[in-house]
């Protein structure tokens, strides 16, 4: 509009052109700058505010606006179930992660044993391997794996893994050679059980046997030959008393454990259970306990076939008696007023032993446990068939032939983990 001004002389429209197109050219800029000035305003005051509301809900969740910390929870929710979950919890005890120096100073050494010939064999029980940790524990002794200088070992289906002194992988060779090897691999032993009601047997017996050590009180240990042995099981069966707990083809395997068991379950009733709201408003809680004679052999040949080392464990446990106890119903029964429950407290006797014996593979191993609590029957009857006095609860010896039987033409397939209930041996009256 500027250019139609008339009323200006013509000698200084020039001037006055210039001077108003410089001045629109500085509002202009002043425009565009303070535009760009608004917008980076904006945008730092929109971030400050952002920064600013999650420093207040980080500081102070409760005193943020609830409808804020409703929307946080939502969002803590969804990320929780989108969020692993860890259970790590900081250990009290000083723990180092790193791999360890195994320490030589009492000059351990590292070994691995391949145990497979033996496992193979065994393939189909669980844990085939369990037999060689077991045997080595009995022959090093579980201190020494604790205690003294470091040391340890691991076993699996293929490999046994030691580490500790010349002395203890010497013991460990010694027991592994005599599983991998196969001359022992069908030997087989034989273990008879018998009982009787007095242990005057002895005096007939007494110039056929030869006493070893026994460490268990009241426990009495022999050996005889095979032909003696035969000549005095004869002789015993012939006495009333005499009673026979398996049979006499019972073999057990060479490494692995045989059990002969009478045990069976004896029910009683424990206590009484009040359940409002049910009639008759009570419960009888019953329970079990075991009764019986349970003997478990785990022999083992040695590489020459020459010695025997055998562990054998044996528990007796007897109900002499079982004690009544008259309670009152419990208040809410029906009935409660006049009526009246009794209760069962069992009276047990007990009685263990577990040895480690070693002898000649040409004799047989007799063990006497004394006269201790007779088995008893399923049916509930004596080892002798007569009902037995309140007063005086049965008592029996019970005595056993351990002995090799050789080679058999097959793998033995009695004992271990799976044929255990194969193994199983109930009273013959």
């Amino acid at each position: 509009m500027w250019l139609c001004n008339s009323a200006v002389p013509l000698d200084t429209r020039p001037k006055r052109d210039l001077v108003r197109w410089t001045g629109g050219f500085r509002w202009a800029n002043a425009a565009r700058t303070l535009a760009t000035a608004s917008l980076l305003l904006g945008t730092v005051w929109c971030s400050a505010v952002a920064h600013g509301q999650e420093i207040r809900r980080g500081a102070n969740p409760q005193g943020a606006d609830p409808v804020a910390r409703q929307a946080d929870a939502r969002s803590a929710a969804a990320a929780g179930a989108l969020a692993p979950v860890t259970t790590t919890r900081r250990s009290v005890a000083q723990v180092t992660t790193k791999p360890p120096h195994l320490t030589t100073d009492a000059g351990q050494t590292w070994r691995e044993y391949d145990i497979r010939p033996y496992t193979a064999r065994v393939s189909g029980e669980a844990n085939p391997q369990q037999p060689i940790v077991d045997w080595i524990l009995q022959e090093t002794g579980d201190e020494i794996w604790h205690s003294g200088p470091m040391g340890f070992f691991h076993a699996d289906e293929r490999t046994l893994t030691v580490f500790h002194t010349d002395e203890v992988q010497r013991q460990v060779a010694g027991i592994v050679d005599r599983f991998v090897n196969s001359q022992t691999e069908s030997h087989v032993f034989g273990m008879r059980v018998v009982t009787l009601r007095t242990p005057n047997w002895r005096s007939k017996a007494q110039g056929m046997l030869q006493p070893v050590p026994v460490q268990t009180p009241g426990a009495q240990a022999w050996l005889m030959h095979k032909e003696n042995m035969a000549l005095l099981v004869s002789e015993l069966r012939r006495r009333t008393d005499f009673r026979e707990h398996t049979s006499s083809h019972l073999t057990a395997a060479n490494g692995r454990p045989t059990i002969v068991s009478t045990m069976h379950q004896r029910p009683y009733v424990r206590d009484i259970l009040v359940r409002p709201g049910t009639y008759p408003g009570f419960e009888v809680a019953s329970a079990t306990v075991d009764e019986g004679l349970e003997i478990e052999l785990t022999p083992l040949m040695s590489l020459d076939e020459q010695m025997i080392d055998a562990v054998i464990d044996c528990r007796v446990a007897q109900v002499e008696k079982v004690n009544g106890v008259t309670l009152e119903m419990p208040a809410g029964t029906a009935g409660a007023s006049r009526q009246k429950t009794q209760i069962e407290v069992p009276q047990m006797v007990q009685y263990q032993m577990k040895e480690r014996f070693r002898w000649p593979s040409d004799q047989v191993l007799v063990l006497a446990l004394g006269v201790v609590p007779a088995p008893i029957s399923a049916e509930g009857a004596t080892l002798f068939g007569a009902i037995p006095l309140p007063s005086s609860p049965p008592r029996a010896e019970v005595v056993l032939f351990v002995g090799s039987k050789g080679q058999q033409d097959e793998p033995s397939t009695t004992g271990g983990a799976d044929s255990r209930a194969a193994s199983l041996y109930r009273d013959r009256y």
